[in-house]
């Protein structure tokens, strides 16, 4: 599969489950790599499944635990503090941890996208409504990707 086609089915996945999967250790906190296009930028892989998120819980993160995040939460507190930390994300990246790379701003604003288009309903702790968290990215977004 190549990689807007996991990407693709990423943002899907992710938007009909309103689950977002990971790998998470206890004392080193999230699996993490580095961007293919810049050694200096950390990326953070998630997955739309467990079973993929599983298939990479092996190697250095074979003592990671397989977590899985509430939609909204991932929305909401994952995606801006990924953001504030200057970090990708990676979506449904394969066996050879290579995938889509995305700013986490973009990420959110292709789910909003998705959500409005499957009528999906979340329920923001942070935001009364999608409108309200719509806006929130749609301004930061306005920020982060002009730099």
């Amino acid at each position: 599969m190549q990689p807007e086609d996991s990407h693709v089915q990423f943002i899907k996945q992710v938007v009909a489950t309103g689950e977002v999967w990971c790998l998470d250790h206890e004392e080193k906190g999230a699996a993490m790599s580095q961007s293919e296009d810049d050694e200096d930028i950390a990326v953070l892989p998630f997955w739309s499944s467990k079973a993929l998120a599983a298939a990479h819980a092996k190697d250095e993160w074979s003592d990671y635990e397989i977590v899985s995040l509430d939609l909204a939460l991932f929305l909401e507190q994952t995606i801006i503090q990924l953001s504030t930390d200057d970090m990708l994300v990676g979506t449904n990246w394969d066996e050879n941890l290579t995938g889509e790379e995305i700013n986490p701003i973009e990420l959110a604003l292709a789910l909003i996208e998705e959500i409005k288009t499957t009528g999906k309903q979340v329920e923001f702790e942070d935001h009364d409504d999608m409108a309200d968290y719509e806006e929130m990215t749609r301004e930061a977004a306005e920020a982060v990707l002009s730099e």
